[in-house]
């Protein structure tokens, strides 16, 4: 009624949440469904991601520092791994800095 009026901004900044998804098989076969082990999720710090996989042995058969590449089932000989389960370590840290592990197994069906 005064003729006064108010504006008020503030930014605000929203954090994104760090999740990862990590499937629990995998099925190498080529028929483009579900053919590569691969680890997705929201707020991860690419510069500092490692995956590897591990042989019954312990042996590490395959390892990546890019979120964007996958596992495609091969050992280090270039030929499929034969079915059954395989462990693998995932270390990464969120967009905070806050170092994150994972580790469990991944089970090959072809």
């Amino acid at each position: 009624s005064y003729s006064c009026s108010d504006t008020s901004m503030k930014m605000v900044k929203v954090k994104e949440e760090f999740t990862l998804y990590i499937p629990t098989a995998f099925s190498p076969d080529g028929d483009n469904i579900n053919d590569e082990f691969k680890i997705v999720g929201n707020g991860i710090d690419l510069d500092s991601y490692l995956m590897q996989v591990y042989d019954k042995w312990g042996e590490v058969i395959f390892e990546s520092k890019d979120l964007y590449h996958p596992w495609d089932g091969k050992g280090k000989s270039g030929k499929y791994v034969q079915n059954g389960a395989y462990r693998y370590l995932v270390i990464c840290k969120d967009n905070n800095g806050k170092e994150h592990t994972r580790t469990g197994n991944v089970n090959v069906i072809r």
